[in-house]
């Protein structure tokens, strides 16, 4: 009965069952993750606030200011009031 054996039987790391491997490691897995809030940046205005991923960060000038100059002709066109900042 030799080393496949010991596999069969769900035998793990240093000897021990596979399950208490696994749940020995869980809180390293669980402390590694890192909180999906990070991955995001905002920028506000007055009358809006912009949500984006960094990456991107070229984009949001460009973003911002077509919106900002769309909510504005809307204003003057339609007599527009905005109730709160825009997200």
């Amino acid at each position: 009965m030799g080393q496949s054996s010991r596999w069969l039987r769900g035998r793990g790391v240093l000897g021990a069952p596979v399950f208490v491997t696994l749940l020995a490691a869980l809180p390293l897995l669980l402390t590694a993750a890192r909180p999906a809030y990070g991955q995001l940046a905002k920028v506000e205005t007055p009358e809006a606030r912009l949500v984006y991923v960094p990456d991107e960060a070229f984009l949001i000038p460009h973003a911002a200011r077509t919106f900002l100059n769309s909510l504005a002709f809307q204003k003057r066109l339609f007599d527009f009031t905005s109730p709160a900042t825009t997200a």
